[in-house]
């Protein structure tokens, strides 16, 4: 199989997936980099474009206006640093 990358520099090649499905529903599983990169996490609302040009699909984070007394969205988790006592004594 061959993979064709695209000439456009503002395309990033991040992983080869394949199409699942749930019940009849397909899927394509987003990888971490390109939530991580695009500012993707549940409930953020995207538009997905086709490209005819290009024969691809594009995904695009809709930026919505914040509602009046809402919350933001969840920071990353990030582990905290945990320091342990030295071992054998106090």
């Amino acid at each position: 199989m061959e993979i064709k990358l695209s000439t456009k520099p503002e395309l990033i090649p991040i992983k080869v997936a394949k199409v699942t499905s749930n019940d009849d529903w397909p899927l394509i599983y987003l990888p971490a980099d390109a939530k991580r990169l695009l500012g993707l996490h549940k409930g953020v609302r995207v538009l997905i474009y086709i490209d005819t040009r290009e024969g691809s699909l594009v995904i695009k984070k809709v930026e919505t206006p914040a509602r009046p007394g809402s919350q933001p969205p969840p920071a990353e988790r990030v582990k905290p640093d945990v320091k342990h006592p030295p071992a054998g004594g106090s």
